[in-house]
């Protein structure tokens, strides 16, 4: 046995040596849905960072869960220089797996030892979630499996780990359980834990993060709110706590410290005047970066303040947008993509971030997205006539959307999860050129 361990460090060795900050990093995220893949993706291109994910046929869905062999497979051959995994798939196969499967605590953790051989020649990095309520079968199960995390937290296996709760509605256990967590983290003196509401945001995060902690930064973040009071005073949908405590939790999380000498401003439109927001954020603007998490409502972006936005310049101007999720999803986004742009200033990469959300978060999640839902049963969308109906409405209204010079086209868009409440596309510069490679991706 001795002989055999040897031989694991002496090849492991090797491997490190091999894999050097340059090659590629690898994700295994926490499903195939676009916000957990081509975000983190797209997100990992404004750093010049090759960020490499599994055939999407071996990602988990909705019904599927995840191919976790053919996953550990592809990785053997991708020869990464860090890696960041979603525990959840695999332990289960995906974020649905892991609320409904039925495996045991045991089970699921001798599905993470695969983990445990990688950070032998690479670093990884760790996302896991507390599932939602009243979805989760065993909720004792993922709890259990979620300490176990923290022990290779401990000892190193882990480089960084996020721990978040998902959809937290109102009595919800999902805080509680995280509060319960963070207080043994801090009793454990885990530096390198860190627990928050979120989910699919956590790849693009952890990206973020992973790139600071290469390059020895912590660049310095203003916030600002549009409500200032209810930011402070009142729990937010879907965080189980309140929104300044998202939003401080998600940037120690990236590696970002809270200043008012900052290098960037996050602007949080969590409601009020529309107009005066796009105001206060033109202004900002002229003195200094400012990225733009607007939560006024849950998925999807506030029209008025995006329209004001975009006719006033501002929106071209922004290091970072997000609004196609909960509050947690939209400020880690935005914080990831501001990161980036901090560190690394206006691309193409950073112009195409800009496009995606305008895209995604504010003409279908705003626009398009309500108008299907009254006239179209959630079923029905596995039509073909409704793909094709998708990608007209946005050719459409992207026709007279600018980014400064920069002009963008559509040439597919379809529904990965077959429902309404995501879409994928495929998204070039018009006329299509070769600067915007290598970030001609699928958003």
């Amino acid at each position: 046995m001795r002989i055999v361990l040897t031989l694991v460090f002496i090849l492991s060795s090797l491997a490190v040596a091999q894999r050097t900050p340059s090659n590629p990093i690898a994700l295994i995220p926490l499903d195939s849905r676009p916000a957990n893949v081509s975000l983190p993706v797209a997100i990992a291109a404004m750093g010049n960072l090759e960020l490499l994910t599994p055939p999407p046929e071996l990602l988990g869905t909705a019904v599927k869960p995840a191919d976790t062999q053919g996953i550990r497979g592809w990785l053997d051959g991708v020869q990464p220089s860090a890696l960041i995994v979603s525990l959840d798939a695999l332990a289960y196969g995906g974020l649905v797996q892991s609320r409904s499967a039925q495996i045991s605590a045991d089970a699921a953790w001798d599905n993470l030892w695969s983990a445990w051989f990688w950070h032998l020649s690479s670093p990884v990095y760790a996302f896991v979630v507390i599932p939602r309520a009243p979805d989760a079968v065993d909720r004792q199960r993922n709890l259990e499996l979620i300490r176990r995390a923290l022990d290779w937290a401990a000892d190193g296996t882990l480089q960084r780990l996020f721990v978040t709760w998902d959809d937290a509605l109102p009595g919800s256990p999902a805080p509680l359980e995280g509060a319960k967590i963070r207080t043994e983290v801090e009793t454990r003196g885990l530096r390198n834990v860190f627990v928050h509401p979120g989910a699919d945001e956590a790849a693009s995060a952890l990206t973020a993060s992973l790139m600071l902690e290469r390059r020895k930064l912590h660049p310095k973040l203003r916030v600002r709110f549009s409500d200032p009071t209810s930011a402070s005073s009142l729990i937010a949908p879907y965080e189980g706590q309140t929104l300044i405590q998202s939003v401080q939790d998600q940037a120690k999380a990236i590696g970002l410290e809270l200043s008012e000498a900052a290098d960037l401003e996050l602007y949080v439109f969590n409601g009020g005047d529309s107009r005066r927001a796009a105001l206060e954020i033109n202004a900002d603007q002229r003195r200094g970066l400012v990225a733009l998490a607007d939560v006024g409502a849950v998925n999807q972006a506030n029209p008025k303040l995006i329209e004001d936005l975009v006719a006033s310049g501002g929106f071209a101007d922004l290091a970072g947008f997000a609004a196609w999720g909960t509050p947690g999803n939209n400020i880690g986004s935005a914080l990831a993509q501001a990161t980036m742009f901090t560190v690394y200033g206006a691309s193409n990469a950073s112009k195409f971030m800009l496009a995606r959300g305008y895209i995604n978060d504010y003409l279908y999640s705003s626009v398009l997205r309500p108008n299907l839902r009254e006239r179209q049963l959630e079923d029905n969308f596995a039509n073909e006539n409704l793909r094709r109906a998708l990608l007209t409405g946005l050719q459409t209204q992207l026709s007279t959307f600018r980014l400064g010079a920069s002009r963008f086209k559509i040439v597919d868009a379809y529904f990965p999860w077959l429902r309404s409440f995501e879409i994928g596309f495929n998204l070039e510069f018009s006329p299509t050129s070769t600067a915007c490679q290598p970030v001609c991706f699928t958003p």
